[in-house]
């Protein structure tokens, strides 16, 4: 029993009903357990195998039900271990009990992320016999007429105020937004740590001032992501008091990928290949660590191994090009390379940096390389003037209008098809998931122990811009810190040729 003066987030008392349906929901008992408020919703299916998930895994039971006693909880996790899952849960179970009447903001990274979790709850509440009856969903049900069922609210009934229901609200990370809502019972920020924001710290203050006047409660979890930002100065402040934990301080959480593999959400196999594929960005990933990882993007032992003289060259080699276009501040740069089956090695035959090129010339200098060798794809940075990529389209014979070009290169990424394969001119759009997938692709090549990659030292440019290309904390190349950048570009984009899945690669 509750003392007076006590926190009780969970009391349910209930006021007086106006109608017959809300007095049907205010009579029943909406479980607090975590495992018996998942199983009165219903059992989901797990991801891989497709059988019912019958219990919540003991880290999403104990951090869930730590609810009751923490009003600030912090959970670093990994990828794709569920912490999402059971927060989404728990903002639907608050909305039923203490948070009647008020409003639970679910924050994510962007707005469309932040949307795309509250679909998933309105998709879990609506697949419920026993909880669909509470989520509001037609117009009609609103008390005002001006009142609409909106993408970024879910609306959920509250029996003991028929004219006050609780809403769920999403809402991007920014500042802005966040003040618009002043009854927040609950805050949910999900993945802050990788959020485009140079500084999320009125982002915070903002979120944190919401829950002045109700005394609500506040979860984050996320991923780790560098040494920086609000989170992680939050992470280091409270962990030295875990054990002295007061009421307005944060109780620290930490899921590992080996957390996950224990409740078969991830492959043991996968991580080994993550371990690889990551090198030492894998902790930041998959363990749950901040850590300062800016740094030499390659190995340089590595690097040593790749620099050798070419030899043997011969005319019929499947050939690619690569292409990264230069601006007022930077070089056209060029970089060709050959898949030889013979010594099974990719090796480098062109590298160079053009200043201040003009754009036909350029255009002929490709399609001269192109005649003379048995070129198979040519990558063309596009992300924001595709015009160049297009020409060299329409001097090949291909298709050269960009809306059917991109249209097909989304349809082939949807259905993990090689958009190389159905185009010899490959548009290359540089984003934050294409960036990483470039640069841990490439450093996994250059540090396969097979001794993959060749570079003919006549390639200093090249060389000098691999040993000292450097990473920012998203495991990116950072351009401010690295010479010849824009050549190590094309050389990330001429290595998303090379898949190692392919034969004798």
């Amino acid at each position: 029993m509750a003392q007076i003066g006590e926190w009780n987030p969970w009391d349910q008392t209930q006021s007086p009903l106006n109608d017959e349906e809300s007095e049907q929901l205010s009579q029943e008992i909406i479980p607090l357990d975590p495992q018996e408020f998942y199983e009165w919703i219903g059992l989901i299916n797990h991801p891989r195998t497709g059988e019912p998930v019958k219990k919540l895994a003991p880290w999403q039971y104990n951090i869930w039900n730590d609810g009751k006693k923490y009003k600030r909880r912090l959970l670093v996790k990994t990828q794709k271990g569920g912490g999402s899952f059971f927060a989404l849960e728990e903002d639907f179970q608050r909305s039923l009990t203490n948070c009647k009447g008020k409003d639970i903001l679910v924050v994510s990274q962007t707005q469309y992320h932040a949307d795309e979790h509250l679909l998933k709850l309105k998709t879990r509440i609506i697949n419920s016999k026993n909880a669909r009856k509470y989520l509001i969903t037609e117009p009609s049900e609103l008390l005002f007429r001006e009142q609409k069922t909106k993408v970024k609210i879910a609306t959920i009934k509250n029996p003991d105020n028929p004219l006050q229901p609780t809403r769920i609200i999403a809402l991007g990370m920014a500042e802005s937004g966040m003040w618009s809502w002043s009854n927040v019972g609950h805050i949910h920020m999900s993945d802050p740590t990788v959020a485009n924001i140079k500084d999320d710290a009125p982002l915070f203050a903002a979120a944190f001032s919401r829950l002045a006047n109700t005394d609500g409660t506040m979860l984050i979890e996320t991923p780790p992501r560098g040494t920086h930002g609000q989170t992680f100065e939050l992470y280091n402040k409270y962990l030295p008091k875990q054990q002295t934990l007061s009421p307005r301080d944060f109780k620290i959480y930490h899921v590992t990928a080996q957390d996950a593999v224990r409740e078969g959400l991830i492959t043991q196999e996968f991580l080994d290949e993550e371990r690889l594929r990551l090198g030492a960005l894998y902790p930041q990933y998959y363990c749950a660590e901040f850590i300062s990882v800016s740094g030499n993007l390659f190995a340089q032992s590595a690097i040593d191994k790749c620099i050798q003289p070419l030899t043997e060259v011969r005319p019929n080699t499947e050939r690619y090009i690569a292409v990264d276009l230069g601006y007022s501040s930077s070089k056209f740069a060029i970089l060709a390379g050959e898949w030889e089956p013979k010594l099974k090695k990719i090796r480098i035959l062109l590298a160079e940096e053009i200043q201040s090129p003009q754009y036909e010339q350029m255009i002929e200098r490709i399609l001269r390389y192109e005649r003379e060798n048995n070129v198979m794809n040519i990558a063309v940075d596009s992300t924001s003037r595709m015009e160049f990529a297009m020409s060299l389209k329409t001097r090949l014979g291909e298709e050269n209008d960009w809306p059917r070009v991109h249209k097909k290169m989304l349809d082939y990424k949807s259905k993990g098809w090689d958009i190389a394969k159905a185009m010899k001119v490959v548009p290359i759009l540089f984003n934050t998931e294409s960036k990483a997938y470039m640069s841990s692709h490439a450093r996994r090549l250059i540090e396969d122990p097979r001794g993959l990659i060749n570079i003919d030292p006549m390639f200093n440019d090249l060389i000098v811009g691999l040993r000292s290309a450097v990473f920012d904390d998203r495991g990116q190349l950072d351009k401010e810190m690295s010479p010849h950048d824009d050549l190590i570009d094309a050389f990330m984009m001429f290595c998303t040729f090379f898949k190692f899945k392919k034969p004798n690669v």
